[in-house]
C-alpha cells in the first residue's frame, strides 16, 4: 500500500528523506561523519552509498556543488 501511495518502497522513501536532511548540512560544510550521524545513516560509508545511488555523486562532490 505504501509503494502504491508514495510511488516507491519504504526503504527508498527513507533513504531519500535522510539524504534531503543531509543536504543543508553538507552545504554548511559539516564533516561527512557528522552529517551521517546527525541524519540517521549508519556511518559515513552508508551516507556515501545512498548519495551515489540517488544522485550519482559522492557526498564530498555534493558539498562542493552546494557550496559553490
Amino acid at each position: 500500500a505504501f509503494a502504491r501511495w508514495m510511488g516507491c518502497a519504504p526503504s527508498v522513501f527513507r533513504a531519500r528523506a535522510q539524504l534531503q536532511r543531509a543536504l543543508p548540512l553538507l552545504a554548511k560544510g559539516h564533516a561527512l561523519v557528522d552529517v551521517a550521524q546527525r541524519t540517521g545513516f549508519a556511518d559515513q560509508s552508508h551516507l556515501s552509498r545512498i548519495a551515489r545511488a540517488h544522485s550519482g555523486l559522492t557526498p564530498a562532490r555534493l558539498r562542493a556543488l552546494l557550496r559553490a
